[in-house]
């Protein structure tokens, strides 16, 4: 668990040795398979030793780029094994990722075996591992990545039109809703909300994003105004909205929103005697449209709350100086 101190655990002479025997086995096996890389050995029993080490170890991506490339010449030596040799592949990488999720080598090697698909197969393959995604992150909500994974995926199922931003907009803010502080969440959002706001035909999803995102932020930062996360989003959420041409309405409404959130915290903070979160003041100097005694007033509060960014502060009361 985080912030918990590590116990360090004392073996024994046996148990030291029965490690230093395993370390000694795996380091010669590993030793072996960079032997056969070397040799350019494009055969299928080296595909094989490779799987036994991957197996043990699958970030060693370097290994991993050598098995594409064996299969890349067994293919184009006889292309009739291609999809039996891709079955095999998708249930050796499901089998990895099923016992650690969060390699980042198997999961662009998983990429590589879609790619190889046919078009029809891949795309049932792409539904299957969007629900496979829900599960993982059932497990573990904020790993980014199953996270990213999945923004990978429903990338390519849009291309093929299977797959709406608004289902995937649906599950953001479900997920969003379960725990604020879910930073995978927020930033995949981001990424729809900017691709919306690119698209003229899409004036009304973007509306209706930004509505949702000024409740979640709202609801996030009463929860817990020292997380961070929502904060971030909501800095985010009122430069991207400011910088896309015809949405001043919507910026006036982000700023309107997030300006009487602040006032009621500080207050709230104020009346109870202790020191308003740094985030609040943080976001009132930065985005707000504060005069620029306000912000020096802001980023002067700053220094002695937040004294772990004072260096920050500290430049940004010189360049508001008038």
């Amino acid at each position: 668990m985080h912030d918990q101190r590590k116990v360090k655990e004392e073996l024994s002479e046996a148990a030291k040795k029965t490690n230093q025997t395993a370390i000694d086995e795996f380091r010669a096996v590993y030793e072996a398979a960079f032997e056969l890389q070397r040799a350019n050995r494009l055969d299928r029993p080296a595909l094989d030793f490779l799987a036994t080490v991957l197996r043990t170890n699958p970030e060693q991506y370097t290994l991993l780029a050598y098995r594409r490339r064996i299969y890349d010449h067994l293919w184009e030596a006889d292309p009739l094994t291609k999809d039996t040799d891709l079955d095999h592949e998708l249930t050796f990488c499901t089998n990895i990722i099923s016992k650690d999720f969060k390699v980042y080598a198997i999961w662009l090697h998983r990429r590589w075996i879609l790619r190889q698909l046919s078009a029809e197969k891949r795309d049932l393959v792409l539904k299957a591992d969007l629900k496979q995604c829900e599960k993982l992150l059932s497990v573990d909500e904020r790993n980014f990545h199953v996270w990213g994974y999945r923004r990978w995926v429903t990338s390519q199922l849009r291309t093929s039109g299977l797959y709406a931003d608004s289902t995937e907009n649906t599950f953001t803010k479900n997920q969003i809703a379960k725990n604020f502080s879910n930073y995978s969440a927020w930033h995949s959002r981001g990424l729809l909300l900017q691709r919306a706001l690119l698209d003229p035909h899409q004036r009304a999803a973007v509306a209706q994003q930004v509505e949702e995102d000024i409740d979640l932020v709202t609801r996030a930062v009463y929860v817990d105004p020292n997380d961070q996360s929502a904060w971030f989003y909501a800095m985010y959420l009122v430069e991207v909205v400011t910088g896309a041409e015809g949405n001043e309405q919507l910026r006036d409404k982000v700023v309107a929103s997030l300006t009487n959130s602040c006032t009621e915290l500080a207050q709230d903070a104020e009346g109870t005697g202790e020191p308003v979160p740094y985030w609040i003041t943080l976001m009132r100097a930065l985005v707000l449209g504060c005069t620029q005694t306000e912000a020096r007033r802001h980023y002067t509060a700053l220094v002695d709350t937040d004294p772990a960014r004072r260096g920050f502060y500290e430049d940004q009361l010189k360049a508001n100086t008038a």
